[in-house]
């Protein structure tokens, strides 16, 4: 990951008060897990309440389109993330499959 430093050297401006106690983040706390193609995903651990957010900024031309979302995700559990593999479509069609066969699902049961 990298370190808030690089944030200020764009026109990325990533939220700058706490939404769960309404305090100031420290730059020191940010961290910038993607950075390419216009897309940048940041989290944020607050230093007074230590909540965390991940935000996803993206920008696209003249427009800059951010969400944040409060998490219990840490810093190091993120970095476990960022190190697999993504998950694809036979690999969720292989789970469906086999916790069908298990009988921990019934997907030909009406709803």
């Amino acid at each position: 990951m990298k370190n808030s430093n690089q944030l200020s050297k764009g026109p990325l401006h990533v939220p700058e008060f706490c939404p769960n106690c309404n305090k100031k983040y420290s730059k020191a706390k940010v961290n910038v897990l993607n950075n390419q193609e216009g897309n940048i995903i940041v989290h944020i651990t607050c230093p007074n309440c230590l909540s965390s957010v991940i935000s996803s900024i993206s920008l696209a031309g003249p427009k800059i389109t951010a969400l944040g979302m409060l998490t219990d995700v840490d810093k190091n559990d993120l970095n476990l993330f960022y190190k697999k593999e993504m998950v694809t479509y036979d690999d969720v069609i292989d789970m469906h499959e086999t916790l069908e066969k298990e009988g921990r699902i019934n997907f030909n049961q009406n709803l």
